[in-house]
């Protein structure tokens, strides 16, 4: 991530300091430790766009609508 990061162009405002926090909050969602509840994680690393986007709709139809 912290390369992906690095690619961006300068006026995304990817610096030293944006790059460490979002590293320290990956690792904090990966260990659990953000949230009271579970946060279930999708990676999507060697999926396809509609792998991906079909993965997506499953994990949102679980929860009932509210109005």
């Amino acid at each position: 991530m912290a390369r992906r990061l690095r690619e961006r162009p300068v006026w995304r405002g990817c610096d030293e300091e944006f790059i460490q926090r979002q590293t320290e909050y990956l690792r904090a969602l990966h260990a659990g430790t953000t949230s009271p509840v579970p946060i279930p994680l999708l990676d999507t690393t060697h999926a396809s766009f509609s792998e991906t986007a079909e993965r997506i709709r499953e994990w949102a139809t679980r929860f009932p609508l509210t109005e």
